[in-house]
């Protein structure tokens, strides 16, 4: 198996690059030196050999939102001891999905230093990507 290196890069300053596997639907993800296996679940075959794709892009909005709320914090002088931050999302509607974030800020904060670490939170970049109107182009790879 091929791992694309940064060289490899043709469009953008950020890629992730998925090669499936020889076992059915378990799939590696390379992103930058950074390695992830990814796996689903179709006609009760996969699902147990890795994150699923839903997860990974519910775990990229928490932990966006969870490192912008800890970097404000830093930048503040904020005493905050951490943030656990917890993501759902809905997506039955087919013109919409839902993301639902839980952020629980631990350490001794005033009521002004929650709000305000809150109102980071809003601003993380995923979050902002996520809330723009999004286009996928999708073509075949000529060698």
């Amino acid at each position: 198996m091929r791992i694309a290196s940064r060289e490899d890069r043709r469009h953008s300053d950020r890629m992730a690059i998925a090669s499936s596997t020889d076992t059915p639907y378990v799939t590696t993800i390379q992103s930058a030196e950074f390695e992830l296996i990814a796996d689903g679940e179709f006609r009760g075959s996969g699902g147990s050999g890795g994150v699923r794709p839903h997860d990974l892009l519910d775990a990229s909005l928490a932990s966006c939102i969870a490192m912008t709320v800890r970097m404000a914090a830093d930048g503040r002088g904020t005493k905050l001891e951490r943030v656990i931050v917890e993501v759902t999302h809905e997506d039955a509607d087919p013109a919409a999905a839902k993301f639902h974030c839980s952020v629980e800020l631990i350490g001794d904060l005033s009521d002004k230093e929650r709000a305000g670490l809150l109102r980071v939170a809003h601003h993380c970049p995923i979050s902002k990507l996520l809330n723009k109107s999004i286009e996928v182009g999708i073509t075949e790879a000529t060698s």
